[in-house]
């Protein structure tokens, strides 16, 4: 039996994993990530080093890329998200910088965290923008990196839905506004203070419509103070514990982000149904099309922003379309069960012909039965 473990810093990602189909031959073991910190999974490498271990998938999405320590005795699969966005610089593209702040928190200097980068066995990526900048920026072989847009659980929503839309029958008092979502961690280069200066010049607009925010106190706090809050204007925090019937009931999702970048949220909005405004960057540009399952908007334009959100709130039957459309190339490119089989299957593929590669190199961590207390679903706890 193979023993493959998941270091997960998502609960989301966790929930998927929860329900993937591993076949007998597999046993795998969660480790979920503690905090923000230098050390995320703080009894990981000690637990490896007690274990007999075939393969690691990691996420690294807020966290640093694991030490060329882990990489060099287990074969390990990277897993990278854009959701999280770090300050731009012009000299540098930022998938690049994030990487590269990622793999510096596991120490070293730049040049050292590109080699570290080409110790892993693979990586598992949400764009080709982001697959193209690991190849050309890391020289990583492409065969070793993975785009599978995972996010969405459709049957375990479609339930949520109809749950949501009997509740909704017995409702006699609708908003009559417009309902505007915006989500994102990072709140300045998602492009929500954009959104807010838009609701700030047009107040006609912002009288017609309702604006729900989700994102971290932390990123939001500074704007808020400074502004007068347009009429019906909500503040929803933590958006990996975000409720389903903020999407379903949402009639536009707007994420007009200032930078290349592609956030699993959007395909949340997708698989609702809610149709989409997104600025016209990389990674968004390979996730929204424009005038088909949503519409693209020149990113940093207030301008170009506001006559997208008139175009949809002046027309329900193009907001219908648009999120049909949308819910449809959800099910063909997002729904999770599929892309998890997929994932699963890279890792599979990438951790064996690691493992055939350095057969002839040192010894892998003796096994102690580390993980025979534990059975799928993932459920090992943090010591």
């Amino acid at each position: 039996m193979l023993n493959y473990w998941f270091a997960i810093e998502d609960p989301a990602s966790a929930t998927l994993w929860n329900k993937a189909s591993f076949g007998p031959e597999i046993q795998p073991t969660l480790f979920p990530a503690t905090g923000l910190g230098q050390r995320p999974f703080p009894n990981l490498l000690q637990a490896l080093q007690r274990s007999a271990v075939n393969g690691l998938f990691y996420e690294s999405y807020h966290q640093p890329i694991p030490p060329a320590a882990i990489m060099r005795q287990v074969p390990t699969i990277v897993s990278l998200d854009m959701a999280h966005l770090r300050p731009f610089t012009p000299d540098r593209n930022f998938f690049t910088r994030n990487v590269l702040a990622n793999l510096l928190q596991s120490g070293g200097k730049e040049e050292q965290a590109h080699k570290t980068a080409r110790l892993a066995a693979g990586f598992v990526v949400w764009s080709e923008w982001a697959c193209q900048e690991l190849v050309h920026n890391f020289e990583i072989d492409p065969s070793r990196v993975l785009v599978a847009r995972t996010g969405v659980d459709l049957a375990d929503w479609d339930s949520t839905q109809e749950k949501f839309q009997i509740t909704r029958r017995y409702q006699t008092s609708l908003p009559e506004r417009i309902r505007v979502l915006f989500a994102g961690d990072d709140f300045e280069a998602l492009g929500g203070e954009l959104l807010l200066e838009v609701f700030r010049r047009d107040t006609e607009l912002a009288d017609l419509c309702e604006l729900h925010l989700i994102t971290r106190k932390a990123s939001v706090a500074t704007y808020l103070e400074e502004l007068a809050p347009p009429p019906q204007l909500h503040l929803h925090l933590h958006p990996a514990h975000t409720p389903a019937e903020l999407y379903l009931n949402s009639d536009i999702y707007v994420l007009p982000a200032l930078r290349p970048t592609s956030p699993s949220h959007l395909a949340t909005a997708l698989a609702a149904g809610t149709p989409v405004i997104a600025s016209r960057v990389e990674g968004l540009t390979e996730l929204v099309k424009d005038n088909e399952d949503g519409l693209l908007v020149k990113p940093n334009d207030p301008e170009s922003l506001t006559e997208a959100l008139w175009r949809l709130v002046r027309d329900p039957e193009l907001r219908y379309e648009l999120g049909k459309a949308g819910r449809v190339r959800a099910e063909r490119e997002f729904e999770a069960a599929r892309n998890t089989t997929r994932i699963l299957n890279f890792v599979k593929q990438q951790t064996g012909r690691s493992a055939a590669l350095s057969a002839n190199g040192a010894a892998g961590f003796t096994a102690l039965n580390y993980h025979s207390q534990y059975s799928h679903p993932l459920n090992a706890p943090e010591k």
